[in-house]
């Protein structure tokens, strides 16, 4: 016979590790410039959001990526930068139509 207290280890471990461990909540989907990325950033732990996807979109690509990844690095982790085509610039591959499948 299997020994019940066997059966309240595992949830006893998980509520252990919920107390215990830092919560961490993500949103993943915000849309910032580089000069607001800190005033977001403590925005959003306020609230309890620990981590952030910064979507961007309100420069050119050229200067955006790097203004973005800079705004993000003091933060060491908890802002992520997300990276859009340019599929103007881009040719179409081959295909009977000659424009992009989708």
């Amino acid at each position: 016979m299997p020994d019940p207290r066997a059966w309240h280890a595992p949830p006893m471990l998980a509520l252990v590790a919920l107390l215990l461990l830092p919560r961490v909540v993500v949103d993943v989907h915000v849309h910032t410039t580089p000069e607001r990325t800190a005033l977001v950033a403590d925005l959003l732990a306020a609230n309890g959001v620990t981590r952030f996807v910064n979507l961007g979109g309100f420069r050119p690509v050229e200067t955006a990526w790097r203004e973005s990844l800079a705004a993000a690095e003091p933060f060491d982790g908890r802002v992520a930068i997300c990276a859009n085509l340019e599929w103007r610039r881009s040719r179409p591959p081959t295909s009977p139509r000659g424009r992009w499948p989708c």
